[in-house]
């Protein structure tokens, strides 16, 4: 079976049904052996998300395509990713259609996806690595393409590296200095 369940409309009642039947299919994967992430989907309520972060030892985010079919802007992405990462991070997150290097640089993300790599220039011509020059078809070598976002992901892991060990460090300065205040207090 599929682990999410797309809803039917953006009606809330098919929106709540949707994801009560994702979480039943994770859980049943999980009790299967079946280690599956569970997704959170923009215009969920906020609750799964806090509800996937405390059951689970890594989640996704997806579903950003806007209520009646719409793509959501990169603005409106930028603003739901970054309001779901100040409530569940450090939860390790996996973002779906993630490809933007403002979003990649800009969120300590665990790990991302996207098609962006082959359909970006077979569909539309556009290729990272050349800018603007515009050349469609699915005959073309995607090698440089590849390369880009390959470039992309390890700049991001020393980026996300750093900040993590920057993060660690600064955490274990205040357990320090709270403790020392707190021997004081004793004494």
């Amino acid at each position: 079976f599929a682990l999410d369940q797309i809803p039917k409309s953006p009606s809330e009642a098919d929106v709540a049904r949707a994801m009560e039947v994702s979480i039943r299919n994770c859980e049943e994967m999980w009790r299967q052996g079946v280690p599956a992430i569970p997704c959170y989907h923009c215009g969920e309520p906020e609750e799964a998300l806090y509800h996937l972060a405390s059951q689970y030892p890594k989640i996704a985010l997806g579903g950003m395509v806007a209520k009646g079919g719409g793509i959501l802007s990169q603005d409106q992405k930028w603003a739901w990713l970054e309001q779901c990462f100040a409530r569940v991070w450090p939860k390790r997150i996996h973002g779906f259609g993630v490809s933007a290097e403002r979003m990649v640089y800009g969120l300590p993300f665990h790990s991302v996806d996207a098609t962006n790599w082959e359909i970006g220039p077979c569909a539309f011509g556009n290729w990272q690595k050349f800018g603007s020059m515009s050349v469609r078809g699915s005959n073309q070598d995607l090698r440089s393409q590849i390369r880009h976002y390959l470039d992309m992901e390890a700049r991001a892991r020393v980026r996300w590296r750093k900040r993590s060990e920057e993060h660690t460090s600064e955490l274990q300065s205040h357990s320090f200095i709270s403790y020392a205040v707190f021997c004081l207090k004793k004494k």
